[in-house]
């Protein structure tokens, strides 16, 4: 999604649209100056949180207030005329999903510029039941991994199981456990916890276009 951006802002969401955490930036008005493309693929299924080019609203009354209480505060510092930290707030939902992680926080910068807007005002968002579909291009070079390996190792980052992987990949879980010790030997790992966390770690390659995906479920969403 973009909002108010010229061909000078175009580095700057690049750089945000490789996060795998959703975010929004707001100008000193607290008019959305960006969104990036993680937090385009969770407002495309998101109920409890919508987003405007006037800023955020949040389903619950009492959440959209205290969201809104945080942001004016991260606005005024961010504006330079006060010192309000910003803060975190969870957004409740209707089904069985977990809330999502909000954290709002002031910009104090005067060198970057979206479009004739000065950013005051990052807003994270985390889903903690959507699982990133990692690009594992760049993994595999860096550990000179196999194609098959690679996908392994992408399948395990999403939270999968290595039943669930032996399973995706269509091969036995014996050989899956195989492919699992010579990744933890190529990646000087020796857990999958410690492999999946150094996944997490690496940063996604991406053109001209790309964005990072996200799935829950059956269901997945990607914005270009």
């Amino acid at each position: 999604m973009r909002v108010g951006l010229d061909r000078n802002a175009d580095a700057t969401e690049d750089a945000l649209n490789r996060l795998l955490q959703g975010v929004v930036i707001l100008g000193a008005d607290g008019q959305v100056l960006m969104v990036n493309a993680a937090a385009s693929a969770l407002f495309a299924n998101e109920a409890t949180l919508k987003v405007t080019p006037w800023g955020l609203i949040a389903a619950v009354s009492s959440e959209n207030r205290l969201l809104h209480q945080l942001i004016q505060g991260a606005l005024t510092t961010g504006k330079g005329k006060g010192l309000h930290p910003g803060g975190c707030m969870v957004i409740s939902r209707m089904s069985l999903q977990r809330p999502l992680h909000v954290v709002v926080t002031p910009l104090r910068t005067s060198t970057i510029h979206i479009g004739k807007d000065v950013p005051v005002v990052a807003i994270f968002i985390s889903d903690p039941d959507r699982k990133p579909i990692l690009e594992s291009q760049v993994f595999a070079q860096l550990f000179g991994l196999t194609p098959a390996e690679a996908r392994l190792a992408q399948i395990l980052a999403s939270g999968d199981s290595l039943r669930e992987a032996s399973e995706q990949l269509g091969v036995a879980e014996s050989t899956v456990r195989s492919q699992l010790k010579t990744i933890f030997t190529k990646t000087n790992t020796t857990r999958q916890s410690q492999l999946v966390r150094l996944m997490l770690l690496t940063p996604p390659q991406m053109g001209p276009g790309r964005t990072v995906e996200y799935t829950s479920g059956e269901n997945s969403s990607a914005t270009d």
